[in-house]
């Protein structure tokens, strides 16, 4: 990533027609996708992990014992494409491999909007002076020019429980670019480290999401908005919205004393004003689909392959985003109106 050294002269040379991601943080928005799919693979990881170690040797995995299988599965991640539910084994409860069957359907959609504003005020001004025995006249001019550029770019993208943990590949997270051969930016790996400067391009602790999700639908009764589907079908939805704006100003000015009778510039000033704002909402949505013919298919790399198979889930997956738009909508109208 380019390091933000010279802030001013950054500001000066990042100026375009077209203000994207890739301008000013070296991601895409390919790149910030992916790495919240990634993000969000690494969170359902991690719970599997600590399930199989939540309840001592009550809970066991493929014949073994739970921290053991934890251990196993940690040490060597390739071995989640392998995953079956049905070898998972809790101690007095005797539907927990169907329980976490159902849970590994559960849709993972995500909405991005994607907003860059840049602004760039160049001036120019003076000071002329006549001095002619016994007046003297001042003659201040001044020349700008103010440029606002805006691009919003939005775009949603659709997974599983089951896609992530097991179809997507070690590959896919470890090398943005290795499937774009177009890209000109370096190339990207998953972080579990924050960025504070540019949040979406590190970890946006979406673990807490998955962690609720799981907990609320197992034991706390989670249901959905009644226009959704109610509790038929739970949905539990984030919306992380973060605003970054990098500003830098350039104001010399040169003033001197005349000699000599006459007209005579006596001063001359630069005035540079620049601005970038970085707005990115991403709205993570859970949900369960509404039946067992919504299930949606995937290839072995995690992608969606059959969109017949999956129109219902997607369908159920669009609504609960269209509907937390829509409140999220009515929410600053309302803080506004206010």
């Amino acid at each position: 990533m380019r390091k933000l050294t010279l802030l001013p002269t950054i500001l000066l040379a990042s100026c375009s027609i077209y203000p994207l991601p890739d301008d000013i943080m070296a991601y895409s928005s390919r790149d910030i996708a992916t790495q919240v799919r990634c993000e969000t693979r690494y969170a359902l990881q991690q719970q599997i992990l600590d399930m199989l170690t939540s309840d001592g040797d009550n809970v066991y995995y493929d014949g073994k014992v739970g921290s053991a299988a934890s251990a196993a599965l940690d040490s060597d991640r390739t071995q989640f494409h392998n995953l079956s539910w049905k070898k998972f084994k809790w101690e007095g409860h005797d539907d927990f491999s169907e329980t976490l069957e159902d849970l590994g359907s559960t849709m993972v959609s995500y909405d991005f909007t994607l907003d860059g504003t840049e602004n760039n005020a160049l001036g120019f001004s003076g000071t002329v002076l006549g001095d002619f025995s016994p007046r003297k006249h001042n003659l201040g001019f001044g020349l700008g020019n103010d440029r606002t550029r805006e691009v919003s770019r939005h775009y949603r993208v659709y997974d599983t429980f089951n896609s992530l943990v097991m179809g997507m590949t070690e590959k896919f997270c470890h090398n943005f670019n290795m499937f774009d051969k177009s890209s000109k930016l370096p190339d990207k790996s998953f972080t579990t480290k924050n960025h504070y400067l540019y949040p979406s391009t590190g970890m946006l602790r979406i673990e807490t999401l998955v962690h609720d999700f799981i907990i609320q639908d197992i034991e706390g009764n989670l249901g959905s908005d009644p226009k959704a589907g109610g509790w038929k079908q739970p949905n539990m939805t984030d919306t992380i919205t973060m605003t970054t704006k990098v500003s830098g100003n350039l104001n010399p000015t040169s003033t001197y004393t005349p000699l000599n009778p006459g007209w005579d510039v006596i001063s001359l000033g630069l005035k540079a004003d620049n601005y970038r704002t970085d707005k990115h909402t991403i709205i993570v949505d859970l949900s369960l689909p509404p039946d067992k013919t919504g299930q949606p298919v995937y290839d072995n790399f995690g992608r969606l392959i059959d969109p017949k198979s999956a129109a219902a889930a997607k369908k159920q997956a669009d609504d609960n985003l269209d509907q937390t738009e829509r409140r999220n909508f009515e929410q600053r109208t309302t803080v506004f109106v206010q």
